[in-house]
């Protein structure tokens, strides 16, 4: 069988709080055409057809949430189709007695039509796109010390004015992976509607990143008498005098936590 022509001529997605998505496509036209053969016995006929489907439309209703990986997921919860008109042309052994009943068989093949696609929509979901979704990485790495976790921490949201979909954002070490010692705060989107995407991020990726790599020895640096100027004329302190200890190491640490975290250090004033 094959098809010649597929025109979509409306097609639509909605949103519907406490529904989910709704994807609709109406009116639509495709034209096949292929081989028919029947045996019986010893007789064998066949011959080909010229089939046409007109003023198809379809309602597919779509639930997302998530599973506990993190990972989207979406279901099909209501499905309704309908079609306009059937006309089909036959050629071949007999094919002037067949399209006598052209009408009967034009039918025949609508309702049947009408039966299978929506069975073949929630077939598609089940077997391709929920498999698909399964296979959706929720980690990355960023180099040889940090990846970040991106997962799901909530169903997507589906509201009139959009999807709100809150992602985990979290950096863990590549070698170790402990428990972060606090709690990542709401995040609020304003009440915008001017642009397209709207993303926001808070403070919780960037003192999780910090920890992450102040764990890893990347956020320590050593300052030493070398690097105060004699008066204190560099730190803006006339006539006091500042000295390190030569082993002084300053270790820059997310606000969570501390600000500046001072390790074996010694300040002389």
């Amino acid at each position: 069988m094959r098809i010649h022509h597929f025109l979509l001529r409306n097609s639509q997605l909605s949103l519907h709080p406490r529904q989910g998505i709704k994807a609709s496509l109406s009116n639509n036209h495709v034209s096949v055409s292929g081989n028919w053969k029947v045996k019986k016995s010893f007789i064998t006929l066949h011959g080909t057809f010229d089939l046409s489907v007109d003023g198809m439309s379809i309602l597919v209703s779509l639930n997302l949430d998530k599973d506990q990986s993190g990972r989207p997921t979406v279901s099909v919860t209501h499905c309704h189709n309908s079609i306009g008109h059937v006309s089909i042309e036959i050629s071949g052994h007999i094919s002037w007695i067949l399209n006598l009943f052209h009408e009967r068989i034009e039918n025949n093949v609508k309702n049947i039509l009408e039966q299978k696609i929506c069975k073949m929509v929630k077939e598609s979901a089940a077997s391709r796109l929920e498999p698909y979704l399964r296979t959706l990485p929720v980690t990355s790495m960023i180099d040889q010390i940090a990846g970040i976790d991106y997962r799901l921490v909530g169903a997507p949201q589906v509201t009139f004015q959009g999807l709100d979909t809150p992602f985990k954002g979290e950096f863990f070490g590549r070698n170790w992976n402990s428990s972060v010692p606090f709690d990542a705060p709401p995040i609020t989107l304003p009440q915008k509607n001017d642009h397209m995407i709207y993303f926001a991020v808070s403070e919780y990726v960037f003192n999780t990143a910090s920890r992450v790599y102040h764990q890893a020895g990347q956020m320590k640096f050593t300052i030493q008498n070398k690097h105060v100027s004699r008066g204190g004329k560099r730190l803006g302190v006339p006539g006091e005098k500042i000295r390190w200890d030569s082993r002084s190491t300053v270790s820059a640490l997310g606000s969570q936590e501390k600000n500046v975290a001072f390790g074996a250090s010694q300040i002389g004033v």
